[in-house]
């Protein structure tokens, strides 16, 4: 994978350590660790490194979720796209039902409930 530069506001001696010894704790292959300050940060650092690695845009979504109001992850958050006038869903933007199995069409005790929302 290439390079993907991330910004780091705030390094420290005693943040270089803590991160060492956290990374120490990851299984293999795990080496790296990213900090970041808030969910939507988080998320659209993990929309990055993904859009990185498989040189594709296409992401799978729940419908009604929420990943963050900065300006991708309104794209690829169902939620907000009611909120905002006139806008087009992105066509790299695929949207799935959400897998309820209290109210939903497959409910608990159905063990093939899973694959069955899956298709």
């Amino acid at each position: 994978m290439a390079k993907l530069v991330t910004a780091q506001g705030f390094v420290s001696d005693i943040l270089k350590k803590y991160v060492k010894q956290l990374v120490e704790t990851l299984p293999e292959p795990l080496s790296v660790c990213y900090l970041t300050n808030s969910g939507s940060e988080a998320n659209d650092l993990a929309l990055r490194l993904a859009t990185s690695y498989t040189e594709r845009e296409d992401v799978v979504v729940v419908e009604d979720g929420y990943h963050g109001n900065l300006g991708i992850l309104v794209d690829i958050s169902p939620k907000m796209h009611s909120k905002i006038p006139g806008y087009n869903k992105k066509d790299n933007v695929h949207i799935t039902k959400l897998p309820d199995q209290f109210r939903g069409k497959y409910r608990y005790g159905d063990e093939d409930a899973g694959l069955k929302y899956a298709r």
